[in-house]
């Protein structure tokens, strides 16, 4: 919308003023303030006969006290009630169908705001909304104060960041063009300065794309594809061929334009602004009868612009040009948006051929990546050797699971060039990024341990059960179990549609079942989850895993699991006490032991490929407790369990499981070797202080006989260990430890003494300078 020359002045005082009292907003009373000394108002109280001096004086006064000043170097902003000012002088120009706004208009316009004091001060002195319309048509007035069109001066919207003017006429043509610039890319100009990436491969989807161009009616494609699989590059690559002239004559010298959404809606802040805007941009396409409008993200043309008391949106104004086929269109979308929100506008929807864009294959994204990767070496400064590409597609293509190819793979090389420059940045020369490089990316984005995805992994695995039964006492049977699956899932041989093993853990309390599982993580350094299945009994708790369904209360939040692996795809989950669960959270599990996947209430996939599931019961070890007679006690044990379990978990639950390890009672003598484990822990714990302690067998013996029942197994152990040995170096850690010594401490088992047979000895060791050890000076007995 044009504006005088006077009107444009006025504004530009307005902000001055604001800014140079520190006003934070510019008020409709800076603006009359502002106006006063300009001829419209002086006028227009000459004709009314009214001291425009005093008038003046009363808004400086009432600018000064009541509007606040901050401490601020900030540009001042337009308020409310200025922008509010500047649309009903917009509508109001409109309806009178004139070319450009004036001063007073805008002074007519100060009448329609509510609470306003510069309506307050213009009724003071005389000035209605009806007089001034009077004084406005009078003769006098429109022969000294109404404008020609030489007066005009910029934009209205120049004064809120707008850089179009979408209502000059002259040299209309080349205008049109110019001004749709700002919201709209030209790709062959694009391709033309070889200014896109290189385009490989894909000609068969390309060729559709044609095919549908070509098309009489509904010559409109419609790429639909997951984020990253390229269906903008497949448009980028249309408009390379046009350029390089290998399309059916009917698309030669066509222009392929992408339309900007985004800039098209910013700063439209009056009523119309946004349909005219679009309007020139569909017009001045439909002029060249040689063009294609791209418009990205397609959805969002529906409701696009449309205002609360408006159904009026991008997507409405366009369906005129699609239903004649005066401009082809090609738009792109997600499988989720094209389903939940263009498919639904049925009228628009129909004039678009879709067709799907699938994920590239391995082979496909090794060449996209060998064709582009100068580009990110000239970037980075780096050079990638072909096993890093390699890696990146395979490892992206393996870890990667909630991104597709290629975009994944070239998000690998991008990090991976960036990460090289930057923390290497002295280096002038190329850096070399090799395969150990990708592998250390992956490992950091997707959380998977480094090992698994070298060699390394064949000796943490080499390894695995030496170690496991160094940690776990009295189960050797079971742990090798264990490893087995682990390493027949390792090997390849295992279905890959399948989490790396299933377990079902069975045997009293207190003989390793969960201590198991949290040594099978920490050995191969995979995140550790826990759920007590105890929490699950009840029906309704079973959208706690898995989200609640829409409508119900969090049910965006996702669930307590489907979050987890999601987040820990390589982990081991424990779901403990199985038993006490409620028997729907079993249906739930069936899914996951047969296809390794799990889909939330929002629709998204946990991936269990690469979850060892543990499971753990007590089902039927209380009555295979019980003595049997005979001297094939542990059998009968076993087959009383078999049976216990074959009641309470059903045979397709059964079936499922890659194992059901049954754990071994724990004896006196794996009573003790668990304490000694114990007691050598909280050594090493105390070394790190700078306390060495020793202790006898005898006293392994004592907390191993009075911690023993077959009941609660090593269950007790721990707590013993704290109450009788943990609690006597309270105070001294905490009141008497010195910073500069070491110490030595001896735990002796006393039978003398009945209440408490246990003995502390402390020996303090000086420190000198050169870490030289001099006598020992025994300072505390207990």
């Amino acid at each position: 919308m044009k504006i005088t020359k006077e009107l444009s002045d006025i504004i530009q005082d307005s902000f001055i003023e604001a800014k140079k009292r520190k006003h934070e907003f510019v008020t409709p009373e800076h603006f009359l303030y502002c106006s006063l000394k300009y001829p419209t108002l002086k006028s227009i109280f000459k004709i009314l006969k009214v001291d425009i001096k005093q008038l003046k004086e009363e808004l400086k006064i009432f600018i000064e006290t009541k509007i606040p000043a901050i401490d601020t170097q900030k540009e001042p902003e337009q308020s409310y009630q200025l922008q509010k000012l500047f649309e009903i002088a917009v509508t109001h120009i409109y309806n009178l169908k004139k070319e450009f706004i004036s001063t007073e208009d805008l002074i007519v316009s100060i009448f329609n705001l509510q609470d306003s004091y510069a309506t307050f001060f213009l009724q003071k002195f005389s000035l209605s909304k009806s007089v001034l319309l009077e004084i406005i048509k009078s003769d006098e007035f429109k022969k000294t104060r109404y404008p020609s069109e030489d007066d005009s001066s910029d934009s209205l919207n120049n004064f809120f960041d707008e850089d179009d003017d979408l209502n000059s006429k002259d040299d209309e043509k080349i205008n049109k063009k110019n001004k749709i610039t700002n919201f709209i890319v030209d790709l062959t100009e694009k391709a033309k300065l070889n200014e896109l990436a290189p385009f490989i491969g894909r000609d068969d989807l390309i060729e559709r794309v044609m095919e549908i161009l070509c098309r009489k009616y509904k010559n409109n494609p419609l790429l639909v594809g997951e984020p990253g699989v390229g269906k903008t590059a497949i448009v980028e690559g249309l408009a390379q061929r046009i350029i390089e002239n290998r399309v059916p004559h009917q698309l030669k010298g066509m222009k392929i334009y992408l339309l900007d959404l985004g800039s098209l809606i910013s700063g439209t802040k009056f009523r119309g602004q946004f349909e005219e805007r679009i309007k020139n941009i569909l017009n001045t396409i439909k002029q060249e009868k040689n063009s294609i409008l791209f418009i990205d993200e397609i959805h969002t043309i529906i409701g696009a612009g449309s205002t609360s008391n408006s159904s009026l949106d991008a997507a409405s104004l366009i369906k005129p040009f699609l239903t004649s086929g005066q401009i082809r269109f090609i738009g792109s979308t997600s499988y989720d948006e094209y389903r939940k929100v263009f498919e639904k506008d049925r009228p628009l929807s129909r004039r678009f051929q879709k067709v799907d864009i699938p994920e590239t294959s391995f082979d496909e994204t090794v060449n996209i990546l060998e064709s582009i990767i100068h580009i990110f070496e000239d970037h980075h400064k780096v050079q990638y050797t072909k096993e890093a590409i390699i890696s990146s597609v395979k490892l992206s293509q393996k870890y990667l699971k909630e991104k597709f190819l290629p975009d994944k793979a070239i998000d690998l090389i991008d990090e991976s060039g960036a990460h090289a420059r930057m923390f290497n940045a002295n280096i002038k020369k190329k850096i070399i990024i090799d395969e150990k490089d990708i592998q250390n990316l992956v490992s950091k984005i997707a959380k998977v341990p480094v090992e698994m995805l070298s060699s390394n992994e064949k000796e943490v695995l080499s390894n695995l059960e030496e170690k496991l039964k160094g940690n776990i006492i009295g189960q050797d049977q079971a742990i090798k179990q264990v490893v087995d699956k682990i390493l027949l899932a390792r090997s390849g041989l295992k279905k890959e549609d399948k989490p790396v093993a299933s377990f079902l853990f069975v045997g009293p309390s207190g003989v390793g079942k969960t201590e198991l599982s949290k040594q099978l993580a920490r050995f191969l350094n995979i995140p550790f989850l826990r759920y007590d299945m105890s929490e699950y009994q009840e029906k309704h708790t079973v959208s706690r895993l898995i989200g609640a369904p829409a409508g119900y209360v969090g049910y965006e939040e996702g669930g307590l699991l489907t979050n987890s692996i999601i987040k820990n795809p390589y982990s081991v989950l424990l779901l403990d006490e199985i038993e006490k669960a409620h028997p729907d959270i079993f249906n739930t599990l069936l899914q996951i032991m047969d296809y390794a996947t799990l889909t939330d209430n929002n629709g998204r996939k946990a991936d269990f490929r690469n979850v060892i599931i543990i499971m753990t019961s007590n089902a039927g070890t209380r009555y295979a407790n019980k003595k049997q007679m005979g001297f094939n006690g542990t059998s009968l044990k076993n087959i009383s369990i078999k049976e216990a379990l074959e009641k309470f978990f059903s045979p397709e639950f059964r079936n499922r499981l890659d194992a059901i390890v049954l754990f071994n009672e724990l004896g006196l003598e794996q009573i003790k070797d668990i304490v000694k484990l114990q007691l050598n822990e909280f050594s090493r714990t105390l070394l790190e202080k700078g306390i060495e302690l020793k202790f006898d067998d005898e006293l392994v013996s004592y907390i191993a006989n009075i911690s023993y029942t077959p009941e609660f197994g090593a269950r007790q152990i721990e707590r013993l260990i704290e109450e009788k040995i943990k609690n006597k170096f309270v105070t001294f850690l905490v009141f008497n430890r010195k910073e500069n010594y070491r110490y030595k401490a001896e735990i002796l088992y006393n039978k003398d003494k009945k209440d408490d047979p246990i003995d502390f000895i402390f020996n303090q060791i000086d420190k000198i300078k050169n870490d030289k050890k001099i006598k020992k000076k025994k300072i505390e007995k207990v």
